[in-house]
């Protein structure tokens, strides 16, 4: 992590001394679209991410998002069995949705103009937090003895405990800029875990998630159209 942060400032001193003599006539606000793809280990999910960044000084400012992210489980739905009740998990119910919010610190280097001087490319690096309810609901069908003769179904509610919420996040992106405009490349390393609002619901004393892969990061890649001002 450490050589990570040391990588980005580098870059980020690089592209600063290379262009600080050029003309930058950049607003001190911008929002930003963003639609990527994200990995935590094997499990892909798909994001979008709605952003303003506030820039009080030319190269330093301030950023909120509210991005919205759906993994998607590869595994097939299970039964659980709890004495003479069964619960059915499906294979919908495997699919996680996170509503996070993504304050952060914004630093952007000086343009790198081409020869027309009228668009160039910029570096902008991110590092803040990602905040997310930690503690999920999921509601499945409980199968009772009784039900094959009566024709009922009835729903059992379960909830998680003990989740995390806070994550950090550091996001970067290759920008080209011509006039107000810019779309961007980026990429994004975090210590999100999509599983950590499951990871603790239990059916008696068995996790019913016990089987949720876990690592220590997830990978976002992804692409942005943002709008200074």
């Amino acid at each position: 992590m450490t050589q990570y942060l040391y990588i980005v400032f580098f870059l980020f001193t690089c592209a600063t001394t290379l262009a600080q003599n050029a003309k930058d006539e950049r607003g001190h606000h911008t929002m930003m679209l963003t639609g990527g793809l994200s990995a935590y280990g094997s499990e892909p999910s798909y994001n979008i991410e709605i952003g303003y960044s506030w820039f009080p000084l030319k190269y330093v400012g301030a950023s909120i998002g509210v991005e919205i992210q759906k993994y998607m489980d590869s595994k097939n739905g299970f039964i659980l069995e709890d004495g003479n009740k069964k619960y059915e998990i499906t294979k919908d119910q495997l699919e996680i949705s996170h509503f996070s919010l993504t304050p952060a610190v914004s630093l952007r280097s000086p343009i790198l103009w081409f020869k027309n001087r009228n668009s160039g490319i910029t570096f902008q690096c991110d590092p803040g937090l990602m905040l997310t309810f930690p503690n999920q609901h999921l509601n499945v069908a409980e199968h009772r003895p009784e039900d094959s003769m009566t024709g009922t179904t009835h729903l059992k509610s379960f909830t998680n405990h003990g989740g995390k919420c806070v994550f950090w996040r550091i996001r970067n992106l290759l920008s080209f800029t011509d006039g107000n405009g810019q779309i961007s490349l980026g990429y994004s390393l975090s210590n999100f875990d999509p599983f950590s609002c499951r990871r603790n619901m239990t059916v008696g004393n068995r996790k019913i998630f016990q089987n949720s892969p876990k690592h220590n990061f997830s990978h976002t890649f992804f692409i942005a159209f943002g709008y200074n001002f």
